[in-house]
Formats: C-alpha cells, sequence, structure tokens
C-alpha cells in the first residue's frame, strides 16, 4: 500500500527535526481499541506475568517487572490490536 503524500511530507518533517520516523495511519475499516479495553487492562488484579505477583496499579507492575525481572517496558504501551 502507497503510503500518502501527507504523511511522508510529515514523516520527513519529524525526522528533520528529531530523528521521528513514525506514523500512524488509521483506516476506519479497522476495529478501534475501546475504553473498555483499556479499563480490563487496569483491572485488579493486575499479574505480572512472569511471577505470582499481582498488583492494583498498572505502573506497579511495570516497576516491579523493571525491578525484580529486568523487563524494560513502556508503562503507556498501547494493546495489542
Amino acid at each position: 500500500m502507497p503510503v500518502p503524500a501527507t504523511f511522508e511530507a510529515m514523516r520527513q518533517s519529524l525526522q528533520a527535526e528529531s530523528g521521528i520516523s513514525r506514523y500512524i495511519v488509521y483506516n476506519e475499516n479497522t476495529q478501534s481499541l475501546t475504553r473498555e479495553e483499556f479499563m480490563a487492562r487496569n483491572k485488579p488484579p493486575i499479574p505480572c506475568g512472569v511471577c505470582d505477583s499481582a498488583f492494583v496499579d498498572w505502573y506497579e507492575r511495570v516497576g516491579h517487572r523493571r525491578d525484580k525481572h529486568g523487563i524494560f517496558e513502556d508503562p503507556n504501551a498501547l494493546p495489542n490490536c
């Protein structure tokens, strides 16, 4: 699929200013992320996923995984779509 000219111009502008070269193409035919999906991710108990620990806060989980398991991840990452 070709990249729309407006996105290419934006990519070049961002790349020149900051080295960022990502862009998002929104397709109305795909199912978008719903608020419920985000809420489900943050509903306690939130499991560590590596050990048996569970948390009431998503950021606690991220900190635990970083400190105890050496897993560095974006605390605001989007769920897999």
